[in-house]
């Protein structure tokens, strides 16, 4: 298999690790992507490596299942000690098209990026030199009362902003660094977004950084053709 590994740093166990479990601090109904004017910073972070699959098959190699799911709910926190930003998904598994994963179950999902207080990504540094530092230095020309309802985000390459409801067709893979916790196969390149009821959205190859609300690439495929591509490859690598 020719896979190409884009320049991407290999992110640390350390921004990944966590329990897999989403707070009831705020319902599903207030969870939305904050307006433009509310988010303060966007920075690239890093991201999980990367993958180009040169063929389908190579995409059923790198994953450990393939479902058509329903984002449920999600939460983005920033991690303890570091600061980097993450959301877990919890995705409600509609249909199984590759792997062992049974249907009408939720899974949950990690994916580098996301958006929270600025207040909550100062209080997750342990030591208050960093903490400081940020403060002083990114958000220093923020007062208390903005601190406390901005937000700062980070959109590595095809990290989009989640909604609860949307649909897609995920490539996943078992978390090394997290027990019960998939990620993105391939990163951006394992995710099928549905785009209008049986039309999928293919991977992009655009950077999410200049356009941190682009939902969808130009290309599509319809659902079925996407499942058949899925067993034929399955076909292939099962020979």
């Amino acid at each position: 298999m020719k896979n190409k590994i884009s320049k991407f740093i290999c992110i640390s166990s350390i921004l990944l690790s966590g329990c897999s479990t989403i707070s009831d601090n705020q319902s599903t109904a207030d969870k939305h992507t904050p307006a433009k004017e509310d988010i303060i910073v966007t920075g690239g972070g890093v991201t999980d490596l990367m993958v180009n699959f040169e063929k389908f098959e190579d995409c059923l190699t790198y994953s450990d299942a393939i479902i058509y799911g329903e984002i449920s709910d999600f939460e983005t926190a920033a991690t303890p000690g570091s600061g980097f930003i993450y959301t877990l998904e919890k995705i409600h598994v509609l249909e199984t098209l590759y792997g062992d994963i049974e249907a009408d179950q939720d899974i949950m999902l990690r994916e580098v990026g996301g958006y929270v207080l600025i207040n909550d990504f100062l209080n997750a540094f342990d030591i208050e030199e960093e903490k400081q530092g940020y403060r002083t230095g990114m958000f220093g020309h923020l007062s208390d009362q903005e601190l406390a309802e901005k937000y700062v985000s980070e959109v590595p390459e095809g990290y989009y902003y989640p909604e609860i409801g949307e649909r897609a067709v995920f490539c996943i893979k078992r978390s090394t660094v997290s027990e019960g916790e998939y990620a993105v196969a391939g990163s951006w390149q394992g995710i099928y977004r549905e785009t209008e009821d049986g039309v999928l959205a293919t991977p992009g190859t655009s950077s999410s950084l200049t356009d941190p609300e682009r939902k969808y690439s130009g290309e599509t495929i319809t659902y079925e053709d996407l499942k058949n591509q899925i067993q034929k490859a399955a076909a292939l690598i099962s020979n």
